[in-house]
């Protein structure tokens, strides 16, 4: 590209997203959370609007699973928690790393399953259940106090919210 290479790198936790700021082994990272130190900086770059799912077809059938992603921690205890709270249970919850598996089965109205706004909308098949309403979490990018005038991180915050 014209602004160079771009290395990823997936961690499991914001903690380790910071650690990796810090001892300069990536530029910027993305966090879920607003960093509690100096020495990073940070800007909201965008809000995850989640629902729960279900073929239109079976919408009032709770005897079918959930399927959660298992990558998404914070996510996932985002929703066992609202779930708990509105006293809402489902037959088991089954835990993937396999999202595009875990997608077919609730598009085929197998299971239920998080999704974005957007999926569900853009989907003729999908319904969002609406008694549980909505999951949301906020996306932010994260940088080393001492690396905000590069190139890239100028150009995060051109993009941040």
């Amino acid at each position: 590209t014209e602004y160079g290479s771009v290395s990823s790198y997936s961690a499991i936790n914001d903690g380790k997203v910071l650690e990796l700021l810090r001892t300069k082994e990536i530029e910027w990272g993305i966090l879920f959370s607003t960093p509690m130190t100096t020495d990073i900086e940070s800007e909201l770059i965008d809000e995850l609007k989640m629902k729960v799912a279900v073929n239109k077809e079976i919408e009032n059938n709770t005897m079918l699973p959930l399927v959660i992603y298992a990558p998404d921690k914070l996510i996932n205890q985002k929703l066992l928690e609202k779930l708990k709270k509105l006293e809402i249970r489902f037959s088991e919850v089954i835990k993937t790393d396999h999202l595009e598996w875990a997608s077919e089965l609730c598009d085929n109205g197998k299971c239920f399953m998080l999704k974005t706004q957007d999926e569900i909308e853009l989907s003729t098949d999908l319904a969002a259940v609406e008694k549980i309403g909505e999951i949301s979490i906020k996306i932010y990018a994260a940088w080393s106090s001492i690396n905000k005038r590069l190139l890239s991180i100028r150009k995060i915050s051109e993009i941040s919210l």
